[in-house]
């Protein structure tokens, strides 16, 4: 299941949860035909270890015809998530219109996936977030973007989005709540805001 479900929501806010285990993290979604979710914010969460995906976001009905609009994922951890190894990654986005993804941390799994867009979104944004792998190596960095598999550097380069982002390691700190914090050492400080 998803540890939070927001499906057609209106005018939310999703903020300072920590969230793990679950099949979907957060799902902020629009299930009915023909219909609208919108201004929702995802902000300052630590999601991890989620079977499908860290974060749904979109559009998500079989008629093709609902959208997300004017919503934002901000300020949040995404760690090690799509175990099941379905090639979804940290983040999947389908359906959106002027929507932004800033100011996160990306730390893949194994697959190196960072996210998947599957529909072309209209005024997306996203930059200012801190990408990352557990090998460390941007070559193999990979991002699922509307059904082509790039590397990151491809990625920002044919979309011209990330263009501030960076690729490195996040220097986490793991307390017992569970969190995860960066240190006083990280490079995403004064280049990407997190908790």
């Amino acid at each position: 299941g998803n540890g939070i479900h927001c499906d057609g929501c209106q005018n939310t806010l999703i903020d300072a949860n920590t969230l793990d285990s679950n099949w979907v993290g957060i799902s902020v979604a629009c299930e009915v035909p023909n219909s609208t979710a919108d201004s929702i914010e995802v902000s300052n969460n630590f999601i991890f270890n989620h079977g499908w995906v860290g974060v749904f976001f979109g559009g998500n009905d079989t008629a093709i015809t609902s959208v997300l609009n004017k919503s934002i994922t901000r300020n949040n951890t995404f760690y090690k998530n799509d175990l099941a190894g379905l090639g979804n990654g940290e983040l999947y986005i389908n359906r959106v219109n002027n929507c932004k993804v800033i100011n996160n941390v990306f730390y893949s799994n194994s697959d190196l996936l960072f996210f998947t867009n599957n529909q072309n979104p209209q005024n997306f944004i996203s930059n200012y977030n801190d990408y990352y792998t557990p090998s460390g190596n941007l070559a193999s960095a990979k991002v699922n973007y509307q059904w082509n598999i790039w590397t990151y550097n491809t990625y920002k380069s044919n979309t011209q989005k990330d263009s501030s982002s960076i690729f490195a390691d996040p220097n986490l700190i793991f307390t017992n709540t569970p969190d995860a914090l960066i240190s006083n050492t990280s490079p995403c400080i004064n280049k990407v805001s997190v908790r």
